[in-house]
């Protein structure tokens, strides 16, 4: 099949001249996520005023090292303008 101009009638294959990465030669530096970041207000609640709303709410919590809760969408930490979406 002649596909002319448009490509594809080559017998190319992508990727073909790509050479194999030796990774034992990289100083590759880890990446870190801190997504969390805690807003002032969230820091400033206390534990008292955290677990009575956890209870008006009744809010179950499992495992350890729960981030506090925010109480406002203003709270999270959200980049520039994306509250706007919200």
């Amino acid at each position: 099949m002649n596909r002319g101009k448009f490509g594809g009638g080559g017998k190319s294959v992508p990727g073909e001249n790509l050479k194999a990465v030796d990774w034992t030669q990289s100083n590759m530096q880890p990446v870190v996520k801190q997504l969390y970041r805690k807003h002032e207000d969230v820091a400033r609640r206390s534990d008292a005023e955290i677990d009575e709303w956890i209870a008006e709410n009744e809010v179950t919590l499992e495992n350890k090292n729960i981030p506090r809760p925010i109480f406002q969408f203003t709270e999270a930490s959200y980049p520039g303008a994306s509250l706007n979406y919200v």
